[in-house]
């Protein structure tokens, strides 16, 4: 990583890195972007492109989460890609704006966007904002 401000780096053009396996069902690839709050990270578990996320998903870090959800559903057109929200402490409403622009961008390309959520307070607050009206939130990834 440089030491050079993130405005004064040149872009550097996004490459899949080398694949993992871990156990049977689940691949893991080496693509993770990382926020001052917030850490996405990509991978195929028990067949499904999933996109991680740990940490507080709100304007300032929403671009990294943003980056990896896009890539995937784009990489992976006419497929589903699930969201997996677990591993979030706080979303805020760019957030949500932003989930409902992934899964729109999903839909698109002929595919779907779900969200896999088991926090009590998170998933209270997609019910509270009809969110789960318009893309389905999951228990579990299989």
């Amino acid at each position: 990583a440089s030491s050079a401000p993130a405005h004064t780096r040149q872009q550097q053009p996004w490459r899949p890195s080398p694949t993992n396996t871990i156990g049977r069902d689940a691949r893991v690839d080496a693509v993770s972007l990382t926020s001052m709050d917030l850490r996405a990270t990509t991978s195929i578990v028990a067949g499904v492109p999933t996109v991680a996320v740990d940490g507080v998903v709100d304007l300032g870090s929403i671009a990294a989460f943003r980056d990896a959800l896009l890539r995937t559903v784009h990489a992976n057109s006419g497929t589903l890609v699930l969201a997996d929200l677990d591993g979030v402490i706080a979303l805020d409403d760019a957030g949500l704006g932003m989930l409902l622009g992934a899964a729109a961008a999903a839909r698109q390309a002929d595919g779907d966007l779900e969200i896999v959520c088991t926090n009590k307070r998170l998933r209270t607050r997609l019910e509270r904002t009809r969110l789960d009206q318009s893309i389905t939130v999951r228990d579990t990834i299989s």
